[in-house]
Parts: C-alpha cells; sequence; structure tokens
C-alpha cells in the first residue's frame, strides 16, 4: 500500500478552484479508483484549508467564494475527513 501525503495547497485545491486544481483532481481521482491507495493529511492542515478559504472570503481577491458556499465546503471538508491515529 502506498500513501501520498498532502500539504495545505495540494488539499486546498479540491474544495476550490485555483491553478493546479485540475492536476490535483487528476491524482485524487487516480488514487481513489485505485485502492488500497491512501492519501494522508495531518489534522493540522484540516485548519489551515478552512482558513485559506475562509481568507479567501473575506478578502474577495481573485474568489468567487461566499459565505455560503464556504460553509457547504467546511461540511464537504469535514465528511471526507476519515480520522486516523
Amino acid at each position: 500500500m502506498r500513501y501520498f501525503a498532502l500539504d495545505t495547497s495540494a488539499l486546498s485545491k479540491r474544495y476550490h478552484l485555483e491553478r493546479g486544481t485540475p492536476w490535483m483532481m487528476n491524482l485524487f481521482e487516480q488514487v481513489f479508483n485505485s485502492l488500497p491507495e491512501r492519501l494522508v493529511i495531518s489534522r493540522l492542515i484540516i485548519s489551515e484549508v478552512v482558513w485559506v478559504l475562509k481568507r479567501r472570503l473575506n478578502t474577495h481577491t481573485r474568489s468567487n467564494i461566499n459565505e455560503r458556499r464556504a460553509e457547504q465546503t467546511r461540511t464537504r471538508i469535514a465528511s471526507n475527513v476519515n480520522p486516523q491515529s
């Protein structure tokens, strides 16, 4: 079994369209379709991704994110994460 470790930037591309998103979505699809491959993230990265989305919401810089979409994304992140020790 292989593991792929993701950083904040890589994981945020799953939840927000930005440069590099298509490449990362392709990686996610390949990994999810070839189980038992696993993506590994730190618990800290989850809060960092939420912070990135919140910052984009507050600054409106190059972003089409609004409060409703930010909340939907936070919910989606929570449902996608399977906590492992």
